[in-house]
């Protein structure tokens, strides 16, 4: 799992780039090029097979909120590839360790202003660690710092730039009733299209922000969505310039004080 990943490497900053890709292996992952192939070539059936098992137990008491907001604690990792861009053979090092207030939302499906072919998403899922990556290179950026939306529509509730389309679609999201989870996959097709999702991978001002454009999310939901536990993992490049970047976190989270989840609508 993610979580023991970081114990690993929160322990030992200096752990070097076989160590990394000997626990990515762990996961059946060894490199982006490999993270493409499951999570981008794959992905459709992932998500199929999630929506499968959301009907195979549509008898089980329902436990996903439909919508929300948490406080996030996030841990994790910034990682450098050694290569010019994301490919098969790509090695990467831990460079900076984090650990960074955020902030998930939850939301009923958005509509899809592009077809992208990657279904219709079951919830809506906004990740948001630290200042704004695409505003700290004016400010103060932060290693791990990161700002995620399944649509970007999202954004609006984050004060998002409207820039360009607002109802991109770019992952893919099964929910499981019987775990109370949900799973994002980010749809690497699709990812190029949205310029808002991105993360930081130094605390330096000449750290530029890094595009996401393949990764995946997990979310738990407990004591009947008041709690939340999750993972995350992102790869990607930078907008213009050249390299391969990843970003690893675990978190954990409370539902606002404001919102009571035993009586949001949830399926």
């Amino acid at each position: 799992m993610l979580g023991q990943k970081h114990t690993t490497l929160l322990n030992n900053q200096s752990v070097r780039s076989v160590a990394l890709t000997s626990n990515l292996a762990k996961t059946g992952i060894s490199s982006l090029g490999g993270r493409l192939a499951q999570l981008g070539r794959s992905s459709s059936q992932a998500a199929i097979a999630n929506r499968a098992a959301s009907g195979a137990s549509a008898q089980a008491k329902p436990k996903v909120p439909l919508n929300g907001t948490y406080n996030l604690r996030v841990t994790g990792v910034s990682l450098a590839g050694n290569t010019a861009i994301p490919i098969a053979t790509t090695t990467y090092t831990p460079i900076e360790v984090f650990n960074l207030p955020g902030r998930l939302t939850l939301e009923k499906t958005l509509p899809q202003g592009v077809d992208f072919k990657n279904g219709k998403n079951v919830r809506e899922i906004g990740l948001f660690v630290g200042i704004n990556p695409l505003l700290g290179v004016n400010a103060n950026p932060q290693a791990g710092a990161a700002w995620f939306a399944t649509n970007s529509r999202v954004f609006r509730r984050a004060g998002g730039s409207f820039s360009q389309a607002p109802t991109l679609d770019v992952s893919y999201v099964g929910i499981n009733t019987k775990t109370s989870s949900l799973k994002v996959v980010v749809d690497y097709n699709a990812a190029r299209t949205t310029q808002l999702n991105s993360f930081n991978w130094r605390t330096s001002v000449f750290a530029a922000p890094k595009q996401i454009l393949v990764g995946d999310m997990e979310l738990q939901f407990r004591n009947n969505g008041r709690r939340v536990v999750g993972s995350v993992r992102f790869y990607g490049t930078g907008f213009v310039e050249q390299g391969a970047y990843g970003y690893e976190a675990s978190f954990t989270g409370t539902r606002r004080n404001n919102q009571n989840a035993a009586t949001t609508k949830q399926a």
